[in-house]
């Protein structure tokens, strides 16, 4: 492996095991209120499913065309801060 392929490594190991810890957390969370693990998962794997096509869509079919590239990214990062706030808010409602 060459320098290339070390840096891609090191640049990209951090965000994907980030994004592979995701799923196990979830339903650790989720099968404390819904003890069926089964239907957690399954229910996850369609919601994850379902937002990827429906991003997909909405990206190719207007995001691209009316902000291009580079809007298409900033408005991705900021749906994906939108989501991790309502995330942490929940969190601290739930301790509370």
């Amino acid at each position: 492996i060459g320098v290339a392929g070390m840096v891609a490594f090191g640049v990209l190991i951090f965000p994907t095991v980030l994004m592979g810890a995701t799923l196990p957390l979830l339903v650790g969370h989720l099968v404390k209120a819904h003890p069926n693990v089964g239907a957690v998962v399954g229910d996850l794997y369609y919601i994850n499913t379902l937002g990827s096509a429906l991003g997909c869509i909405v990206a190719a079919l207007g995001l691209f065309y009316l902000a291009g590239m580079m809007g298409a990214v900033v408005c991705a990062a900021l749906v994906n801060l939108g989501v991790a706030t309502f995330a942490i808010v929940r969190l601290r409602q739930g301790e509370s």
